[in-house]
C-alpha cells in the first residue's frame, strides 16, 4: 500500500513539475538556467555518432499546441509532457506515450504493460491518441542543431519516431532513449525507419 501512495505521488507530481528536494533527488530532476547546442549534441551523439537526428523545440512549438488545443485541455497537457514517444506512419501518429502515464518511482517505468516488446508498441495506451497531429506538422517546429539535419528532414521513411528528451530528467531521458533503440532493433519486417531526438529544454528555461 505504501509503494502504491508513492506511485500517485510521483506521477502527481512530475506532472506539475513541483516536487519535494527528496522526490526530485530520486527522479533525477535537474534545475536547467541555460540552453546549450554543444551539449545537446555530445549527449545525442551517444545515439547517433552522425548527428543526423539532433533537434530541438522552442516556445514557438508551444504557442503552436496552444493554438490548436485551446479547447482540448488534456490533449494539450499531453503534447507538453517533458518526455514522449511518438511512432508516425505515413505522417500519422500511430502510438503516443508521455511520462505522467508511466508510473515508476524512481525510474519511470515505461514498459510497465509490455507496450515496448512490440514493434510498433501497443497505441491502446493511457495516453489520448490524436490522428490529427500529423508529423508534416510537427517537422515545422523541429529546429537543428547544425546543418547536417536539414536533408535529414525530408527523408522520405514510413516510421518516424520521435523521442522528446531534456535535460530537466538526463536521467529519465537516457532510460527512455535506451528503450526506444531497444524497440527499433524488434523491427522485424525491416521497415524503413527514422529517429529524431527532439530536445524540449527551452520550453521550461525560458
Amino acid at each position: 500500500m505504501k509503494k502504491k501512495y508513492l506511485l500517485i505521488l510521483s506521477i502527481i507530481l512530475i506532472s506539475f513539475y513541483s516536487c519535494s528536494t527528496i522526490i526530485i533527488k530520486c527522479i533525477g530532476i535537474k534545475k536547467q538556467k541555460e540552453f546549450s547546442l554543444l551539449r545537446q549534441e555530445n549527449f545525442i551523439q551517444k545515439y547517433d555518432t552522425k548527428l543526423q537526428s539532433s533537434f530541438y523545440v522552442d516556445k514557438q512549438y508551444k504557442k503552436y499546441l496552444k493554438s490548436i488545443y485551446k479547447s482540448d485541455s488534456l490533449l494539450l497537457k499531453h503534447f507538453l509532457q517533458p518526455l514522449q514517444v511518438m511512432y508516425f506512419i505515413n505522417d500519422t501518429l500511430n502510438s503516443h506515450h508521455i511520462n505522467c502515464n508511466t508510473g515508476g518511482f524512481p525510474n519511470l517505468r515505461w514498459n510497465r504493460n509490455k507496450d515496448f516488446n512490440t514493434f510498433i508498441p501497443h497505441k491502446q495506451t493511457h495516453t489520448k491518441l490524436d490522428l490529427g497531429f500529423l508529423f508534416s506538422h510537427l517537422k515545422i517546429y523541429l529546429k537543428p542543431t547544425n546543418k547536417k539535419q536539414n536533408l535529414f528532414l525530408n527523408n522520405q521513411a514510413k516510421i518516424k519516431i520521435v523521442v522528446f528528451w531534456n535535460f530537466y530528467l538526463e536521467r529519465q531521458s537516457k532510460r527512455l532513449i535506451k528503450l526506444i533503440k531497444k524497440n527499433i532493433n524488434l523491427n522485424k519486417n525491416k521497415e524503413n525507419v527514422e529517429i529524431y531526438f527532439v530536445n524540449n529544454d527551452k520550453l521550461y528555461i525560458e
